[in-house]
């Protein structure tokens, strides 16, 4: 969460970090801040989601993670004041598992 709060002030609170082989999953809950709930009650929701996906492609989520990030995806919702963070990692020097095909039902 550090991340967050470093970019946007306010820390998300609320959070949920499963991991599995190469991927990590972060939820987020009440993450807008004062200042984009007054813009979405002033009609500007689209403008708010269209700003933290500026703020997200900023990001540099290797230096959080610890391990080398291949892939980021990360996205908002506001009604439920919901996100996601989605992490898939270089695999470890310890991780034995097959690398998965892109047509794998296997998700990570």
């Amino acid at each position: 969460m550090r991340l967050s709060s470093f970019l946007w002030t306010e820390g998300p609170r609320g959070r949920n970090l499963p991991t599995c082989c190469r991927s990590l999953i972060v939820t987020l809950a009440d993450t807008v801040t004062k200042g984009e709930r007054n813009l979405v009650a002033g009609g500007h929701e689209e403008d708010v989601l269209r700003i933290r996906r500026h703020f997200q492609s900023l990001m540099e989520p290797h230096a959080i993670v610890g391990r080398r990030v291949v892939g980021f995806i990360s996205d908002n919702h506001i009604g439920p004041d919901l996100g996601v963070e989605v992490f898939i990692l270089e695999p470890a020097d310890d991780d034995r598992s097959p690398p998965v095909e892109a047509d794998s039902d296997d998700p990570g």
